[in-house]
């Protein structure tokens, strides 16, 4: 510590940064934020210098007067507060999320309303499915001959640190990419890669080629370096690719920056179960939060965001911040409260042992709305959704809620079986039932285009639909089909994730419609369980694991645990996400070889085997199509074979969809500067309310949002 800096901590006299000045490595840099961004500090330098070293007693009695008063003015405009840094908001947005690892959370609707807050990738899209640069400074072709075929792209970083402080680098674009297209891996998003050059190949391990033939590198420390796929034609020459889509699939979350080191530290998934291994290079991190105390008592339930005071921002040679901590992040903190409803068991019975007010169902949330004590909510219980239909902020999300079959099982192995089922659903009732929803009659989302990609006055594709799914209910003709394929009774599961009540509610729905059709059905629910591995907190996420064994028997066991209790799905409830606004990356994971799926390894082969789709679906007609997608160099010819594929899948039906959700948004009316992303998704990351107290009383507004309960018992 130099000299002045230590004079200028025993002038300002505060035990609180004097405890941080004798135990901090490097003092000035770890001073209370709000001292060093008023400039306080900045401005005392010179004049330190001349107290400390000066000969003169003049100059050193001028100096200390200076000193004096620079403080004053310092800690006046600190509020006489070191610490205060800026308000806390408090939500309720979804249910619990279960996963933070960008690479599996696009199957949890609750982890994707948080992703942007916490990950930043090079770009992003607005609600108006707009494209802006996000962490991307900017980008240019470095090399594009379509005689070559050789297509380069470089994209600049912006100056940008992780939460904590290491600089964002093009090396961990390197790595989440490599991660997503390793073929021991299992993403549906690894065909978003699709476009850089080997990515298919080594995803489905063919001939020798490994991640480091992959079209992706780091040119230099904040440059990441892609090149292309570009198409083949019939006279020898490359067909340009289409840059601007590709810049939309590199908006999508599940391709942000992920650190190689974070992941290490718990193999595997559980890295981004626990705060303390989850880094964000997004405009909050993960203060608080602990999935693995969720699983064991549901009342812990809640997630606390604070600023990332690096995001963005510029620092100098000495690693000092040249602009202000809330330059780009103007919260300081966000508490999100969950679905978690401890009153009440799944039949509306009051629970003995229940608390009220102090666990975060989405009744008690409304409370602590209409007590002022929440201050945004994007999540009505199914029983509050009529009565306030009219006074929330509607927008579509990039869900839909679909039903995949085990084509595996005998009883779904028919199409015609699969078909009948859907048919006997009434989507619009359905819809009509959950309030904030609407009828789906495909996989693919409403949102996404019909081209591929966003331009002025562009179409989407499920305005042209030519498949033959209805939004209301045949029940006679579901009846004739099963006569015809011989299956007229049977017995199995839907598989929800647990604490989804809008699932629940709909495999209820279904269980009754397809109860009449002569089947007997139950509804499974599956969580998350705890558990210690290497030391640290991890969950085993029982849900996941069923989805992703594609209707193959699974453990519902974590890792090291001797009991296998094999049990795959029969019919799994899944939120099919439009990972880009390109609806071939929503068609393709049905087809082999863009499945995205895991591939043993361990097994020596000249060559592996496909991994089958999900449920277990193999159509070399579906494939084919996808296949001439992929190929097609004209956007309106790969438009039609998508239409095709569309076409088919809905009448194999080994994916049923049944409705796109909304999200349904109540907020303090003076909130501002909240913007939002293509899906409804919120930015928070300029939001201010007007006149809010920086440091409410929990226990108060707990107090306060009694009265307002209607789930008392």
């Amino acid at each position: 510590m130099q000299n002045r800096d230590f004079c200028f901590l025993k002038l300002c006299n505060h035990p609180k940064t004097e405890k941080i000045f004798r135990q901090a490595k490097n003092p000035i840099a770890e001073m209370p934020e709000r001292w060093y961004n008023v400039g306080v500090y900045r401005h005392f330098v010179p004049i330190l210098d001349v107290f400390c070293k000066g000969e003169n007693l003049m100059k050193r009695i001028f100096a200390c007067t200076l000193i004096l008063l620079l403080l004053l003015v310092g800690l006046c405009s600190c509020g006489f507060d070191a610490t205060y840094t800026g308000p806390v908001y408090y939500m309720y947005l979804n249910d619990i999320p279960t996963t933070l690892d960008p690479m599996y959370a696009y199957t949890d609707d609750a982890a994707m309303a948080i992703m942007p807050m916490l990950y930043e990738g090079l770009f992003k899209i607005d609600e108006n499915g707009k494209v802006s640069k996000a962490l991307c400074e900017s980008y240019k072709k470095v090399k594009w001959d379509t005689n070559t075929g050789i297509f380069e792209v470089d994209f600049a970083l912006k100056d940008s640190r992780w939460s904590d402080q290491r600089t964002v680098q093009a090396t961990d674009f390197v790595y989440a990419w490599r991660r997503l297209i390793d073929p021991s891996s299992d993403s549906d998003a690894a065909v978003l890669l699709y476009d850089i050059k080997n990515a298919k190949d080594i995803k489905n391990a063919v001939g020798t080629k490994t991640k480091n033939d992959f079209g992706i590198s780091a040119s230099t420390i904040s440059t990441v370096h892609v090149e292309l796929v570009g198409q083949q034609k019939s006279d020898g020459s490359y067909a340009e690719p289409d840059l601007d889509a590709f810049i939309e699939k590199l908006a999508s979350p599940m391709l942000v920056p992920v650190r190689e080191d974070a992941v290490d530290k718990l193999k595997g998934e559980n890295w981004a179960t626990n705060t303390g291994t989850i880094p964000s290079n997004g405009p909050f991190y993960l203060k608080s939060y602990n999935i693995t105390a969720s699983a064991k008592d549901l009342r812990s339930s809640e997630l606390r965001l604070q600023r990332n005071a690096y995001y963005l921002r510029e620092f100098d040679d000495h690693d000092e911040a040249q602009d202000a901590v809330n330059e780009y992040v103007e919260p300081y903190g966000i508490v999100i409260r969950y679905t978690v409803d401890q009153d009440r068991d799944e039949n509306g019975t009051a629970l003995p042992d229940s608390v009220p007010y102090y666990s975060s169902s989405a009744a008690q949330a409304l409370a602590y709305f209409k007590s002022g004590n929440l201050d945004y909510l994007s999540y009505l219980a199914l029983e509050d959704r009529a009565a306030y239909k009219d006074q929330v902020t509607l927008s579509d999300t990039a869900y839909t809620h679909t039903y995949r079959f085990n084509t595996l099982n005998p009883l779904f192995e028919k199409a015609e079986v699969r078909r009948a089922l859907s048919l006997a659903i009434d989507r619009t009732a359905l819809a009509e039932m959950l309030v904030f929803a609407k009828p789906a009659t495909s996989i693919v989302n409403p949102l996404a285009y019909e081209t591929g990609s966003y331009s002025k006055n562009a179409e989407h594709f499920t305005d042209h639909l030519t498949n033959s799914v209805s939004a209301t209910a045949k029940e006679a003709e579901a009846k004739e089909l099963l006569q015809k394929a011989g299956v007229t009774s049977g017995a199995f599961t839907i598989t929800v994730r647990s604490g989804d009540e809008v699932a629940l509610a709909t495999a209820n729905y279904c269980a009754e419609v397809w109860g009449r059709l002569g089947f007997t059905v139950t509804v499974r629910k599956l969580g998350v369980t705890s558990y210690i591995y290497n030391d640290y907190d991890a969950v085993y996420d029982q849900y996941l694991a069923c989805l992703r064994a594609g209707g193959a028997d699974y453990n519902t066991n974590p890792p090291g645990n001797e009991e296998q209790l094999a049990a795959g799905y029969d019919v799994i409830a899944v939120e099919t996400f439009m990972n880009s606004t390109d609806p071939f990356t929503v068609l393709a994971p049905f087809a082999k070889t863009y499945t995205g799926g895991f591939l043993d390894l361990s097994v020596s082969a000249k060559e592996y085997e496909a991994v089958l789709p999900a449920g277990g679906y193999d159509s070399e007609t579906y494939k084919e199509l996808i296949d001439k997608a992929y190929a097609a160099v004209d956007k309106a010819e790969r438009s039609a074979f998508l239409h095709e594929a569309d076409k088919l899948l809905m009448e194999d039906m080994p994916i049923m969809p049944l409705f796109t959700t909304q999200t349904a948004v109540l907020k303090n009316s003076k909130m501002k500067n909240v913007s939002y992303r293509l899906g409804g998704v919120p930015d928070f990351s300029r939001m201010s309310i007007k006149g809010i107290d920086p440091e409410r009383d929990e226990e108060k507004m707990k107090e306060e949002a009694k009265q307002y309960s209607t789930s008392a018992n």
